[in-house]
Order: structure tokens, then C-alpha cells, then sequence
């Protein structure tokens, strides 16, 4: 390698043009050197050399430039300068740093270009393996222009690749970190189209054992948010957060404020679309818990919330043994067997309604059912087959088999098919003895009965009535039935009366199958006859023509009239005799004046004949009172009954249901109007015969006459006289108080 040293000897010379510089190898200019100088002055100086306009060519080995202490490489051109070089060529320095460096703070600036395709066009590299670090740093505080841009102006597949094989716990493997605490910022953007389904900006951690991806923000910000996702697209930008994560800890995705004051998750869509915010699990369930409160809220008034309501059958749980759950406003529940199982419940309402379905023309019955306690059992327990007197008992024929089968008395034979579904039966003797169980179907042609077996049971509807037999009865065995599961209090459709029978309910349907009437007691009953408001009423003289639909009115009954509206004349409120039955929409009675009535004149009817207690025995209830007489005080017996009438004799003659001791005043009449009428005066002991005086009376149109006798310990008896030429049956109303 060549080397320029001081010569010994100055020799001058002179070229035009280039000056080629070579070993000459003359002693006198000094080893392996080559002095030169121009006719004015030495091109060389101790420690100042120039080079003017000069170009070194090397051929063979390389142009070296050594220095000592503080001693640098100045450029100072106005051009530029070039290095080329036929291969890779290296810039380096093996002490100190190298430095790149444009001073002008006006239009200074370095530029390092590589134009080459391969993949290493321009390289900036730091290869020592402990510290080596290249950093670009930038003072440039522009308010419209970057401080450091990394462009890669490519639009086919120009891009920017920052890579790390950093493996330090303490130092990040690459941090982007803008510290101005007032308007520091980092933007990542991409103009991608997805045309190659590659994002646009990812951020990518593939280490699979713990590769991890921060986002961190430290903003102290109320009104600025600390991390901000945006979709700006207004067709189809959306923001993805997908996992492939298997849980463990906090879940595949974790979204946490941790802030125990005021830490908040926010998740906001404008979208109205009925799914602008959904929440998906397809393979797994959903989980909210909080130590506040939870609310779900809307202000659609139409659909409202909607809970469980994309798949039938689904059930639906709210809240546990003990919570407080509090229902505002209407409810509604739909359903083929709704329960409620309160231990004690309090109702804060004046009228609870039962089969009020709008969605339906006629409603089926309705009412309370009391389910009694009843249990399939071993032992003989349960209300249902202790409480009451079985309603059916029998032997059992052969047949009888576990788990289920049950062989009952051939006189069940008559029965209509599973006429004991519902019914309990209780085995009362033999091995099986005290063995209660549920029958569940029954076929009159075997007499065979089938019990609700175990399997039967289920937890929505709620039922557990079954239970399979462990021994089946032998023939011979005896067993008592049951037919009351429930005590019903109901308001029957078909007969439009209130009803309280005993109930057998098939547990698979809402069919109600009623039993016997069952006994109740009442400290006070009052029955009020039915009144009807704004009646049409049409006026002829005094005759009123009452318009009530199936009134159910008889001649004679009596009627309370009341509030009437005419156009001329009055009716005058009070009690009225019914005069004549037109048909069953029209009846008269009639007034003490005429009236005269137009189109809207109307009245207030009640039909005192309609508060009516049926019975056929009423018996006292403390026979200290009263001497054991019942006591109906101010109140009138009736009974309307049916004599015939000879021309020969009196005709036979028919009770009227008095009591056998006591003091009654009697009144009986024609209930045709044309009839024979009388008032008797009777009294007796009930040990003798009575005592009966004919107070008043009057004939019938045939003729006739009626009259009563009493004999002893028997009860009145009323009859024709033997008068009169007619024949036939006359109806007579009788009353008494």
C-alpha cells in the first residue's frame, strides 16, 4: 500500500491536466512516495495537503488517509459528493463515531439514496451485538411538516418494515414513543383496499407462547379520549377485535378500566338497525355480574326489550331464593302452563283479573284452584286420601305389574275412557298396603289403569307426581279412589254461574275436569236479585212493555221499577207485579196512570224473583236458639204448584213445603191472572193436626175454589173445592212468611 511522506529532495515538474501518481521508486524522492508541487506553490505542507481538481485512480489495493489525535476529513464543496463503487462498498470508522451532517439550518439536509432492487437498498446497521444501536433523531419543530418521515412512495408494493429480534424483558423490541407531553402524537396510516385480504395497518405479536400486543395510553384527558379506534368510512369502515386466544385468565379478549373510581367502558353504535349493537356467543353463554346496579333501558314504546325470545321453550331465570324483584307497569305472560310458586304471597290489587285474553272470541272457565297437598307416597299420606271420603272403592283382578299397570274392579267397565286420569288411588291392603299413587290413563274394555311413573316427571311445568311401583297389588287387594287433586272456585261459561267444586287437572293440558260440588262456609250470605240499568220500555194507557233480552220472568213474579224516562206522564218507582209474558225478550206490568213514551224512554228493572236460594234442607245451626227453629226473619217462602180439578170431587191435592211447627200467613193465587185466589191464617205444634182458617178467597173462572187442611205432623195440603163446572190443571203461586 502507497503512502505520501515528506521527500528528501524537492523536484519540480509540470503536467497539464490530470497528474497520475504512482511509486517511482526513486530514492531521492523518498520511499514509496511521490512529491509535487505547481510553479508556485508546494502542493504539500506539514499537515496541509490540496487537492485540487485531482482524481485518485486505484487500480490495486485501497486510498488511505491516516491521522492522529483530534485530526478530521473535511468535505467542503459547493457540488456534490459522489461514492460509487463497482461492488458493495462500506463507509466505516473503527474508532469514534461517523457523522452525517448537513449544518446549513436553512436548506441543509443529507440524503442517503440506494437505487438498487435489492433488498437492502439502503442499509443502516449498528452490528454490535451487545449495544449496537442506530438512532434517528430529528430537531425539527415544523407544525406542518413531520420531524422524521419514513416514506416508501411505492404504490404497488412500496413498504415500510420495522423488525426486531430484541429478546431483552426491560427494552422494548421496537417503541414508537413521541414525548411531548402537550401535542406529542403518533399516527398510523395506510390507504389499503383489502383487494389482497391483507390489512391495511397490522399489528402483529406471533410469538405463540407469550407474544403480547400493548396499546397504552397515559392521557389525563376528560374531554379527549385515552385510546381512540375509528372506522372513519361512512359505507363500510368497521373496527375488528378478534382473538383466537383460549381464555385462560381474562379471557380471550379483555376490555378493562380499572380506575376504581370512575373506570368506565363505553360502547356506543349510532346504527338503527335492530342488531346496532349485538353481542354474539354461537358456541357458549353470556355472563353480566356487577357490584352496582344493572340497567337495560329503551325508548321504543313498541317493541320495547326482548329476553329468550328466539327459540321456544327456552327458560328463562331471574333472580334467587330471597331477591326482591319489583315488575312496574303491565305484565304480560303468555304461556300453555304458567306457574308462580311463592312460599307467601301479597297482592296490592283491588281486582285481579283471570282469562282476560284479547286475542280470543270466548274464554274458557276461570277461577282459583287450590292444589292440595298430595304426594305419590308408601306410606298412606297426603290430604287428598285422608281428608275426604273416597269417592270410588274396589278389588283389584289379576294383571296388576310394576312399574305401572294397575288391574281394577270389573265394574269399572261402564266407565268412559281415562274417566280416572287425575285420580289418586290408595291400595289398602295386601303387600302393597298404603301405597299411594297418581293414574295417569285408563281403558274401561281391561279396566286397566296407568300410573304417572317417575320418568313422567318434569321441572318446567313443574310436576312430580310420579313415582314407579315397587310391588304391584295381587287380586284380591283392595283400593280406595280419589277424585279431588284441586278445590275449585270458578266461574262456569257454559251455565254462567259461579261454581266451587273439587277438580281433577290433567297436568298436560289447562283442561279443567270438575267433580262434586264442594261444602263451604260463609258467615253472612247475601243474595241481591239482578238489576238492569237504562231498560226500553213502550207505554199503551198503563199497560209498560219492558224490552229485557231472556229475561226469565213469570206471570206474577215481582219486579222493583225505578229512574224511568217518558215523555208525558210518570211511573212511579216501586214494587210491581209482572201482569203478562209476551215472549222471552218482552214483558208488561202495570202503571197507576197512563204514560206516554217515545223512542228513548227507559227504565232501572230489578227482578226480585232472582234472589233465589235453592236447597233442599236448611237445618239450625245451634239448637240452644230459638228453640231449634230456624229463623228466616222477614223473608218469603213460595212454591208454585199444580191441582187438578173434577167435576165429581175435589181432585188430588199437593203439599206446600211449610215447616211441621210454627205460625205462617199463606197466600196462593192463579199465576194465569184469571184463576181462584185465597189467604189461609196456620198454626201448629208439628205434633197434632194444624190449625188452618181461610182468611179470604175468591172463585175462578170455571168456578173453582182452593182451600187447605193440615194433618197432624204432616204438612198443609192444598185442593180444589168441589165447585165449579170445569175440569182440568190449575197453577197456583203460594207464598208465606
Amino acid at each position: 500500500m502507497s503512502t505520501i511522506t515528506p521527500p528528501s529532495v524537492a523536484r519540480a515538474f509540470y503536467q497539464n491536466g490530470d497528474i497520475y501518481l504512482a511509486n517511482s521508486g526513486n530514492a531521492d524522492l523518498g520511499v514509496g512516495s511521490l512529491y509535487l508541487t505547481d510553479s508556485n506553490a508546494e502542493l504539500y505542507n506539514p499537515g496541509n495537503t490540496n487537492l485540487a481538481k485531482t482524481l485518485i485512480n486505484l487500480t490495486n489495493g485501497n486510498f488511505l488517509v491516516n491521522g492522529t489525535g483530534s485530526n478530521g476529513i473535511t468535505f467542503n464543496v459547493p457540488g456534490a459528493i459522489s461514492q460509487t463503487a463497482a461492488a458493495s462498498s462500506t463507509l466505516t470508522t473503527s474508532s469514534g463515531s461517523l457523522t452525517l451532517s448537513a449544518t446549513n439550518t436553512t436548506t441543509g439536509s443529507v440524503l442517503i439514496q440506494g437505487n438498487s432492487t435489492g433488498p437492502d437498498t439502503v442499509k443502516l446497521f449498528a452490528n454490535n451485538a451487545t449495544s449496537g444501536q442506530v438512532s434517528i433523531v430529528s430537531s425539527g419543530a415544523s407544525t406542518s411538516t413531520s420531524a422524521i418521515l419514513l416514506s416508501a412512495t411505492g404504490t404497488t408494493g412500496g413498504g415500510i418494515a420495522l423488525n426486531s429480534a430484541c429478546g431483552s424483558s426491560s427494552v422494548k423490541s421496537i417503541g414508537l414513543t413521541a414525548s411531548d407531553t402537550t401535542n406529542g402524537t403518533i399516527s398510523l396510516s395506510a390507504a389499503g383496499n383489502f383487494t389482497s385480504s391483507i390489512p391495511a395497518i397490522q399489528l402483529s405479536a406471533t410469538n405463540t407462547t407469550s407474544g403480547q400486543v400493548n396499546i397504552t395510553s397515559a392521557s389525563n384527558s376528560t374531554s379527549i379520549p385515552a385510546l381512540l379506534f375509528t372506522g372513519t368510512s361512512s359505507t363500510g369502515g368497521g373496527i375488528h377485535i378478534i382473538s383466537s386466544g383460549s381464555g385462560a385468565g381474562n379471557g380471550s379478549i379483555y376490555l378493562s378500566a380499572s380506575n376504581s373510581s370512575t373506570g368506565q367502558v363505553n360502547v356506543n353504535a349510532s346504527g338503527t338497525s335492530s342488531s346496532a349493537f349485538n353481542v354474539s356467543t354461537p358456541n357458549g353463554g353470556q355472563n353480566f355480574s356487577a357490584t352496582g346496579a344493572i340497567s337495560i333501558t329503551t325508548s321504543n314504546t313498541s317493541s320495547g326489550i326482548s329476553i329468550a325470545t328466539g327459540t321456544a321453550g327456552v327458560p328463562v331465570t331471574i333472580g334467587t331464593t330471597g331477591s326482591v324483584i319489583t315488575l312496574n307497569g303491565n305484565i304480560v305472560a303468555n304461556g300453555s302452563f304458567d306457574e308462580f310458586r311463592p312460599t307467601n304471597t301479597m297482592y296490592y290489587d283491588n281486582i285481579i283479573t283471570v282469562n282476560g285474553n284479547p286475542t280470543q272470541a270466548t274464554g274458557g272457565d276461570a277461577g282459583l284452584a287450590v292444589r292440595r297437598a298430595q304426594q305419590p307416597n308408601a306410606a298412606g299420606l297426603g290430604d287428598s286420601v285422608n281428608t275426604s271420603t273416597p269417592k270410588l272403592s274396589g278389588t283389584f283382578q289379576s294383571g296388576s305389574a310394576t312399574p305401572g299397570t294397575l288391574v281394577l274392579d270389573a265394574s269399572t267397565a261402564s266407565m268412559t275412557s281415562n274417566y280416572l286420569t287425575g285420580w289418586w288411588i290408595k291400595i289398602t291392603s295386601g303387600t302393597a298396603n298404603n301405597v299411594v299413587r297418581r293414574i295417569k290413563t285408563f281403558t274401561p274394555a281391561s279396566q286397566t289403569a296407568a300410573i304417572y311413573l317417575t320418568a313422567d316427571n318434569t321441572t318446567t311445568p313443574t310436576f312430580n307426581d310420579g313415582l314407579d311401583l315397587t310391588a304391584a297389588p295381587a287380586a284380591g287387594d283392595t283400593y280406595e279412589l280419589y277424585r279431588s287433586s284441586y278445590e275449585t272456585f270458578t266461574y262456569n261459561e257454559v251455565a254462567d254461574c259461579f261454581e266451587t267444586r273439587g277438580a281433577t287437572i290433567d297436568p298436560s293440558s289447562t283442561t279443567i275436569s270438575s267433580g262434586n260440588y264442594t261444602p263451604s262456609k260463609q258467615g253472612v250470605t247475601t243474595i241481591v236479585p239482578r238489576t238492569f240499568d237504562y231498560v226500553k220500555i213502550s207505554a199503551s194507557g198503563t199497560t209498560i212493555s219492558v224490552t229485557l233480552n231472556a229475561h226469565g220472568v213469570s206471570v206474577g213474579d215481582y219486579i222493583r221499577v225505578a229512574n224511568a224516562v217518558t215523555s208525558t206522564g210518570s211511573i212511579t218507582a216501586g214494587v210491581y207485579t209482572v201482569a203478562s209474558v209476551t215472549n222471552s225478550n218482552v214483558f208488561t206490568f202495570t202503571n197507576g196512570t197512563s204514560v206516554t213514551t217515545s223512542s228513548s224512554s227507559n227504565l232501572s228493572v230489578t227482578l226480585l224473583e232472582t234472589s233465589v236460594l235453592n236447597v233442599n234442607k236448611i237445618l239450625v245451626q245451634d239448637t240452644s236458639y230459638n228453640n231449634g227453629v230456624v229463623n228466616i226473619g222477614n223473608l218469603v217462602g213460595s212454591t208454585s204448584v199444580t191441582i187438578t180439578k173434577t167435576n165429581s170431587g175435589s181432585g188430588a191435592g199437593v203439599n206446600i213445603p211449610l215447616g211441621t211447627t210454627g205460625a205462617f200467613y199463606v197466600k196462593v193465587f192463579d199465576t194465569s191472572g184469571s184463576g181462584a185466589s185465597a189467604t189461609f191464617a196456620i198454626s201448629t205444634t208439628g205434633t197434632a193436626a194444624g190449625n188452618v182458617v181461610r182468611v179470604s178467597q175468591s172463585k175462578g173462572s170455571d168456578g173453582q175454589r182452593i182451600n187447605m187442611v193440615w194433618t197432624g205432623g204432616a204438612q198443609p195440603i192444598l185442593f180444589h173445592d168441589i165447585a165449579g163446572s170445569g175440569t182440568g190443571s190449575y197453577t197456583y203461586k203460594a207464598t208465606w212468611m
